[in-house]
């Protein structure tokens, strides 16, 4: 008995370990950026500066505002996947007049991103903009992987 349970438990362990190191393999590259506009994240604003952008989890994403020393984190909970692989690494932002919102960030390793939910001030744009016909313009800003 005494056995089984230990070999159980040695089990357990194993796979605890496989989970880390499988969920710090996906983790992505550092990615880094000049945003030239004010934006929202999620729910936190942010002013325009240089980013840098780090997977830090399976769902999140640690934005660092490089020349003010401010950093967030915002959930980013669908993976997504373009077409072809070697496209450039970019943050993809939505604009709703002079309003932006973070919207996607692709590394350049693989052609995998992450998208980010939709806050309730981007949802409420998105509605107005819909009843006047309109739609938001996307805006891609280019980032170099390190």
């Amino acid at each position: 008995m005494k056995q089984r349970i230990l070999t159980m438990a040695a089990m357990v362990a194993a796979l605890m370990m496989m989970t880390i190191w499988s969920v710090n393999a996906q983790s992505g590259a550092r990615i880094e950026a000049n945003v030239p506009f004010d934006f929202t994240a999620g729910d936190a604003k942010l002013k325009a500066g240089s980013y840098s952008v780090t997977r830090i989890s399976r769902n999140a994403i640690l934005l660092r505002n490089t020349d003010l020393k401010t950093s967030v984190v915002v959930q980013a909970p669908v993976a997504i996947e373009q077409q072809r692989e070697g496209s450039p690494a970019r943050l993809v932002f939505k604009r709703y007049g002079d309003s932006y919102f973070l919207a996607q960030v692709w590394s350049d390793v693989r052609a995998e991103g992450r998208q980010l939910n939709s806050s309730k001030t981007e949802e409420s744009l998105a509605k107005q903009f819909k009843q006047k016909n309109e739609t938001a313009r996307v805006v891609d800003v280019l980032a170099t992987t390190r």
